[in-house]
């Protein structure tokens, strides 16, 4: 005889979980029933899309309409939007990216010194976007407006800024903050 160890490894599980394994319980039974039956309901109900479609497309003349919630620069329309923390980090790359979008920005930036360091900013941005590409097409606008939002008498400010100077476009004033 060998002092050699066998090499099976006994693994311990629960007597409860042995109990439910060897009995065939209802936990064992959905355990396996669960992933077929979520299966044939995903199919089910994509068959089921595909007839209303159907049914959508021969008596309504096609399927329902997509909407765009985001509005597209188009001529004579610009849409407009007001950017907080604009003066760096992430609020000025949003600010950016929308200017370069066709977006009329205003930038609220939290202190006076910073309206001119934006300012200078996105002029060096947009003359370096113009170099770069040879797209000489006009990008949006981007106006920094002082707006420190912890203080409520600097954002009725900053709206009825906004509110001018948006007026004039839209027949209305569309802006409120309350």
């Amino acid at each position: 005889m060998s002092n050699r160890k066998s090499s099976q490894k006994t693994v311990n599980v629960p007597p409860a979980t042995r109990r439910h394994i060897a009995n065939g319980s209802l936990l064992s039974l959905t355990s396996v029933l669960l992933p077929g039956l979520n299966r044939l309901y995903a199919w089910w109900s994509s068959a089921i899309n595909y007839v209303n479609y159907g049914f959508l497309d021969l008596f309504l003349g096609g399927f329902p309409p997509t909407y765009h919630t985001r509005p597209r620069p188009r001529e004579g329309y610009k849409p407009a939007v007001f950017v907080t923390g604009a003066h760096d980090g992430i609020g000025r790359a949003i600010a950016f990216t929308l200017a370069e979008s066709g977006w009329t920005v205003f930038a609220g930036v939290r202190k006076a010194d910073d309206v001119w360091d934006l300012s200078r900013l996105f002029e060096e941005y947009t003359n370096a976007l113009k170099s770069s590409s040879g797209n000489k097409e006009a990008l949006g606008s981007l106006a920094p407006i002082v707006c420190d939002v912890l203080d409520q008498s600097s954002i009725q400010s900053a709206v009825g800024e906004v509110t001018s100077s948006t007026a004039a476009d839209w027949k209305a004033k569309p802006l409120w903050a309350s």
